[in-house]
């Protein structure tokens, strides 16, 4: 069975992996610590991370196929950000050539030609521009 590891799994778009994954993959839900995972289905494992400690990462990836990035940056990141992290997590897998990374959602917080958020674009769907702002 493919194990899945996700992170920023109490937030909107991780949680809703979550609810999607369980029962379909061996998954593992990456919370901070102290942080209570109210939105976590309750046959979800858990493994307590701090992205600014690699070793922490790369004990929740042990024999992990597959990680979900579902991290929300907040405030006004850098234009990197979402890429700075995804190396973050590679360079802290324990076996970062067999693991497939997934970033979903963060795109509002991406950046367009001249400068301005995605979803202050005005062809960002207006259905979704809630979550966009979020």
């Amino acid at each position: 069975m493919t194990r899945v590891l996700v992170l920023g799994a109490t937030g909107r778009a991780g949680s809703a992996t979550l609810t999607h994954l369980v029962g379909r993959t061996d998954t593992i839900a990456a919370v901070r610590a102290g942080h209570e995972p109210i939105r976590l289905p309750a046959q979800v494992r858990t493994a307590v991370i701090d992205l600014d400690d690699p070793g922490t990462v790369r004990e929740a990836a042990r024999g992990v196929d597959v990680v979900v990035n579902a991290i929300r940056l907040r405030e006004d990141i850098p234009d990197t950000a979402l890429i700075d992290l995804h190396h973050r997590i590679l360079d802290a897998a324990p076996d970062p050539d067999s693991l497939t990374v997934v970033t979903v959602g963060g795109a509002g917080s991406l950046r367009l030609p001249g400068g301005i958020r995605f979803w202050q674009d005005p062809a960002f769907p207006a259905p979704t521009l809630p979550r966009g702002r979020a």
